[in-house]
């Protein structure tokens, strides 16, 4: 398979994933106010996904290193699923911990399958490749984003974030199952 399939399929990942965290951030407050969470502790919520990404993002080549870029990339796929669905069936203060899976999947997404592009593509051409997955996740959301807010509105948290875990199971096998079987190419498969 060529070098151009893999990054199509790279870029896809990059894309897809990075929507899913940007939509559901979108959310997070309509939740935390559905299940009663103090506006009072919005901020410290906030704070805690914040680090969670960062310290995440920190040791995400460790992670790699020591667990594969396969499981790396499973986890990124997988996590999207896992908290919009946990977060739909969810109406209570556990639904929170939910929200931890889309950290989770935005640290490793945003170090670990950056960096597997940027050292898969020549330099002359890594700034326009991350310009097309940075608008390739921006195309979508004005796709996406516009449905998933007339949910929000018309339907409720719960149902959108149902709604949205069933399109990410779609996308894992559309976008995320066609990288994973190239797993040849991965760094420490």
């Amino acid at each position: 398979l060529s070098i151009k399939n893999f990054l199509g399929n790279f870029k896809g990942v990059l894309s897809s994933y990075g929507f899913s965290t940007f939509a559901a951030v979108w959310a997070y407050q309509s939740y935390w106010g559905e299940v009663k969470i103090p506006v009072a502790y919005f901020g410290a919520l906030w704070a805690a996904f914040n680090l969670t990404v960062a310290f995440l993002a920190r040791a995400s080549h460790w992670i790699e290193s020591k667990f594969s870029s396969l499981l790396v990339v499973l986890i990124v796929s997988l996590s999207p699923i896992v908290a919009y669905l946990g977060l739909g069936f969810s109406a209570s203060y556990v639904g929170v911990l939910f929200m931890f899976f889309f950290a989770i999947a935005r640290a490793l997404n945003g170090v670990v399958l950056q960096d597997g592009i940027n050292s898969r593509v020549p330099p002359t051409m890594r700034a326009t490749t991350n310009s097309i997955c940075s608008l390739g996740m921006r195309a979508i959301f004005f796709v996406f984003g516009p449905w998933f807010g007339h949910l929000l509105d018309q339907r409720g948290v719960h149902f959108s974030f149902q709604m949205m875990g069933y399109v990410f199971v779609g996308v894992f096998f559309v976008v995320a199952l066609p990288l994973l079987k190239l797993r040849s190419e991965y760094r420490g498969a």
